[in-house]
């Protein structure tokens, strides 16, 4: 058996474990009921070989399916699929990492439906217009989960994770490599980290029957199936006095938009480090410059 034949093997019992009825095609099914055939090879990329080029053919029409998300967009609409968001705030997961130490106390539930932080906390004597610098701390991985993920994957997520960071925070706020007093520090750790299944990613957002079970299966365990995940803790501390500003533990997962459905490996993943940077960076401008208080966070999108 080839790897190609075994490969699509394992992606029908797999479908099939899913309630998906699936079979490998010996050349071109009927065009009669509703049957999409999928096609599909692995492509040389930048993503290291991970990406998967897949076409679709249902009900007499083919349409290609490339990793743009209009072209996505173009099938999900021709399946009658609703988009929803990239990203989705969750329940956090995995017991403390140990991260935060003694400031896990001070933690409190958020309302995660609201796309709030599963767990946080803002001092409440913290004089937030004081603030007018940032220091970015590398990212670092902590806990038993990450230990699942290559080293070198976790250099790679670590290095995305900090260009966003970066990229977000410096549109409001210079950033600095020193302490002072208007200086925040932020620290960051990824304390969980889950990779997509790139190919049934794709066909769990696409086909109509495995959307709907998609959807069930969101419901009843707050994750899409062969969805990504991220969870993180970071602290926010004055860089001169080391006082606590915020703190907070997040998880993300893959969601139901389709410029989610063609990720490769790490893709839900890192939209998730997209979406923590930007709301961090709206938030702390909004509380340095006096227009929000805790309460109003996370600003929308």
């Amino acid at each position: 058996m080839s790897v190609a034949d075994a490969v699509s093997s394992e992606r029908v019992k797999e479908l099939r474990r899913h309630g998906i009825p699936a079979e490998r095609a010996l050349g071109y099914p009927s065009s009669a009921g509703r049957v999409l055939t999928i096609t599909g090879q692995f492509v040389s990329n930048h993503d290291h070989g991970r990406g998967i080029s897949m076409t679709a053919k249902a009900a007499g029409s083919t349409i290609r399916r490339t990793r743009r998300a209009s072209t996505i967009a173009g099938v999900c609409v021709a399946l009658g699929a609703a988009a929803c968001a990239t990203t989705e705030m969750a329940p956090v997961k995995t017991s403390p990492s140990g991260f935060l130490g003694k400031d896990y106390a001070l933690l409190s539930p958020g309302e995660v439906s609201k796309g709030q932080a599963g767990l946080r906390y803002f001092n409440p004597t913290a004089q937030w217009r004081g603030y007018r610098k940032i220091m970015i701390e590398p990212v670092t991985f902590w806990g038993d989960e990450t230990s699942k993920v290559a080293p070198s994957d976790q250099q790679a997520l670590g290095t995305y994770f900090n260009g966003s960071l970066e990229k977000a925070l410096a549109e409001t706020f210079p950033i600095v490599n020193s302490p002072g007093p208007d200086v925040m520090k932020l620290q960051v750790a990824v304390t969980d980290v889950e990779s997509a299944t790139p190919g049934l990613r794709t066909i769990s957002l696409v086909v109509p029957q495995a959307r709907l079970l998609n959807t069930v299966q969101s419901l009843a365990t707050g994750k899409q199936l062969f969805a990504g995940s991220l969870q993180v803790e970071a602290k926010l501390t004055d860089a001169s006095t080391g006082k606590l500003l915020s703190a907070a533990v997040a998880r993300g997962v893959g969601g139901g938009s389709l410029k989610a459905a063609a990720q490769v490996q790490w893709g839900d993943a890192e939209n998730a480090m997209d979406l923590f940077a930007r709301r961090t960076a709206k938030g702390l401008a909004a509380l340095t410059s006096g227009t929000a208080t805790p309460a109003d966070l996370p600003l929308p999108e």
